[in-house]
């Protein structure tokens, strides 16, 4: 009896304000052995009419059936976090890059909707272009790639990305979703983040939500993880779900 080839394990990658799926390219080249899912936020987000449970509901419909790890940089990481609670037993895995703040507070938000306004009315590509250094570090290891593969998606996607902006600024309190996610979940940051308007004290935050033990900061790298250390994505992803596939062997 001819054997049927074990599928592929399912990962689907959500990008993050500016950025388009290509963010996952190299990490999914790092990580061949996984079957990538990367849709395009910004375009969905259009398409379901700018609400977080539209979208929520979009996703479930994109994964379909069966199991699938969930990984998300920016407010895609968030977005993760709403899903995977959604999705209770089929979420396998959940790795959060540089996620925005469990806990909005009033000031973040409101800074959100003024840089809304400020990208769909005044930035020109010169002023969208200086976001890049926010982004990724210019004298990072893989600087030489990142820098021009993170200008290219800024150009091209920061006008559309302004329901994303608005998304961030409207954004739930997170405890809930988390509190409601049955999967191991991680966090990953930048050691060298700029983001101007998470507010002090997010990581620590998002430390005492998870553990210590699941948040790692990665040196030498910003806020576009999969750009600037792609390897470190793969291999925490792929050490995520070999924990958990040991948690759920251990509770058989």
């Amino acid at each position: 009896m001819t054997k049927r080839p074990r599928a592929r394990p399912r990962v689907l990658a959500l990008h993050g304000i500016s950025a388009t799926p290509a963010l996952w390219d190299d990490v999914s080249h790092e990580a061949p052995h996984f079957e990538w899912i990367a849709p395009d936020l910004s375009v969905l987000l259009q398409a379901v009419g700018a609400r977080l449970g539209s979208l929520v509901r979009a996703l479930s419909a994109v994964v379909g059936t069966g199991p699938v790890a969930l990984v998300g940089c920016g407010v895609g990481a968030n977005v993760a976090l709403e899903l995977a609670a959604a999705l209770g037993d089929r979420a396998r895995g959940l790795l959060l890059l540089n996620p925005q703040p469990l806990r909005p507070q009033p000031a973040q938000r409101e800074r959100y909707r003024q840089l809304a306004r400020l990208v769909q009315h005044r930035m020109s590509d010169d002023e969208l272009l200086a976001w890049a250094a926010m982004y990724v570090r210019r004298r990072g290891p893989r600087a030489e790639k990142a820098v021009p593969q993170a200008e290219a998606m800024l150009v091209s996607t920061s006008r559309s990305s302004v329901p994303l902006l608005r998304l961030v600024a409207d954004f739930p309190d997170g405890a809930d979703a988390l509190g409601r996610v049955r999967a191991p979940v991680r966090a990953v940051f930048g050691e060298d983040h700029l983001n101007p308007f998470a507010g002090p004290g997010w990581i620590d935050e998002w430390r005492r939500a998870l553990g210590p033990e699941n948040v790692e900061l990665l040196p030498e790298t910003r806020q576009w993880l999969p750009l600037e250390a792609p390897d470190a994505v793969a291999e925490a992803l792929v050490s995520l779900l070999d924990g958990g596939n040991a948690a759920r062997s251990e509770g058989k």
